[in-house]
């Protein structure tokens, strides 16, 4: 998740460096773990080399698993629907989900050409530069294209709604290129932030935002630790600060701790 966000955020400082319009686009997928195609799924692991008898044991793995809902209420007895089989996803909550889900979209990159893309499971971005704005416009329509048929043929939904693009600049820029990005027919919006592998990400590529957020969170576990003071042992207020306080503080303290709002948590 660090590499993908450094190298991520140092291609768009660079790309305003060399006075390029950087776009980020920000897919959401929908229910992504859910839909993916066993079929094509193992049809890609036997791509990588993984063939035969271990690609027998996936299809074992992920085949007869069954899902029912079930309803308990106090006033009535509780209510279990039919069982039926699952024929699409991965198993949520399992050490192998991620991993085969990352095999599955490993080769989205491959497909779609004129953009860098960041890949971590299922949060997906795209990047595109240029100077000449009209060049980069059909670039960009044809690699949306090329995304939309990718996830078409691949049984995955992007959650349109939820999607947003980001055109990164500087503060003095006052009119930064704003492209017409288009997905199923419908447009994407442009946002001043967003938040991306846990991280908000301002269009001026500062951490204030991000910051804000940081310090609530920090503030009610804070909070927390010290209404257990004197109730609780020092080991268990030690590891609470750990799982609570010091992961927040640290993660991708790379990234915005230079920044001057940082001070205020420093």
């Amino acid at each position: 998740m660090d590499t993908a966000l450094q190298s991520f955020t140092k291609r768009v400082q660079e790309a305003i460096e060399k006075k390029m319009n950087p776009i980020g686009i920000f897919l959401d997928l929908t229910k992504a773990y859910d839909v993916l195609s066993h079929k094509d799924l193992l049809s890609k692991l036997d791509t990588y080399g993984i063939r035969g008898v271990a690609n027998k044991w996936f299809k074992s793995y992920l085949s007869r698993r069954t899902q029912c809902v079930e309803i308990n209420s106090k006033k009535h007895r509780t209510a279990v629907s039919a069982t039926r089989d699952i024929m699409n996803g991965v198993p949520q909550g399992s050490t192998l989900g991620p991993i085969l889900f990352l095999l599955y979209i490993n080769d989205l990159p491959l497909n779609v050409a004129g953009m860098n893309i960041v890949l971590f499971v299922d949060d997906t971005n795209l990047l595109i530069t240029g100077k000449n704005i009209n060049t980069m416009q059909s670039c960009l329509n044809s690699v949306m294209q090329d995304i939309q048929t990718w996830f078409f043929s691949n049984s995955l939904i992007v959650n349109t709604g939820k999607t947003s693009a980001i055109s990164f600049h500087t503060t003095q820029n006052k009119s930064p290129a704003l492209l017409r990005v288009s997905l199923e027919d419908r447009d994407i919006p442009f946002s001043i932030e967003t938040k991306f592998l846990g991280v908000y990400i301002h269009q001026n590529v500062k951490w204030t935002a991000h910051i804000k957020n940081l310090s609530s969170k920090l503030n009610t576990s804070l909070y927390m630790i010290n209404s257990l003071t004197s109730i609780t042992s020092a080991h268990i207020l030690r590891t609470l600060y750990f799982a609570c306080f010091h992961t927040h503080l640290r993660y991708e303290v790379s990234l915005w701790g230079g920044d001057l709002e940082s001070k205020k948590i420093f």
